[in-house]
């Protein structure tokens, strides 16, 4: 076993094939006092591997290449969505990541005239948001450098897509992962 404090030693065998559930609660003992100490109670935000944690929210920049309609499936498939900003820092966000690429976001325009929408159903709010040749033949949001723009949802652009993180909490004897939609627990015994 190796001498680190926080090793977790390897689990003995109960019966054929199984494992004590009390030895299996010892990883989870170890995670609490890693994530808690000095106090009870803690718990961490996670992102999947590859994606970046800011504000509660897991964002993905991919460096591919497709149409808007191909991006947000994409996002679809990881179980998120083409990036849909609260403010300018979410923004900033996608700029610190790629400053100097255009990355299609949550943003289309169903149809002439009609009002800019975000992938939420919320409306494009221009006195939170500038967008940028608002009357361009493109009828897909785009962000390029600090500002969104039209541009024509065929075209092959990068994306961002977002998901909530998911919250990790531990107390003594039990795992609870807040995941969007659900919780998971896991309790232990001594």
């Amino acid at each position: 076993v190796d001498s680190h404090p926080h090793a977790i030693p390897p689990l003995p065998p109960r019966g054929p094939g199984g494992r004590s559930a009390s030895v299996l609660c010892n990883p989870l003992k170890i995670l609490h006092k890693i994530l808690s100490e000095p106090r009870y109670g803690g718990g961490c935000e996670l992102c999947p591997v590859g994606w970046t944690l800011h504000r509660r929210k897991c964002f993905w920049v991919t460096s591919k290449s497709s149409s808007w309609r191909e991006s947000r499936e994409n996002c679809s498939h990881q179980r998120a969505q083409l990036l849909v900003p609260e403010d300018q820092g979410e923004l900033v966000t996608g700029l610190i990541l790629k400053p100097t690429r255009y990355f299609w976001i949550g943003l289309s325009q169903p149809s002439v005239g009609m009002a800019w929408t975000w992938l939420d159903g919320s409306r494009l709010d221009q006195s939170r948001f500038n967008l940028s040749t608002p009357n361009a033949s493109g009828a897909c949001g785009a962000l390029r450098e600090d500002r969104i723009i039209s541009e024509t949802c065929g075209s092959a652009l990068a994306w961002i897509c977002q998901k909530e993180a998911f919250f990790l909490s531990v107390a003594i004897g039990h795992l609870l992962l807040v995941v969007p939609g659900g919780l998971q627990d896991r309790a232990c015994t001594s």
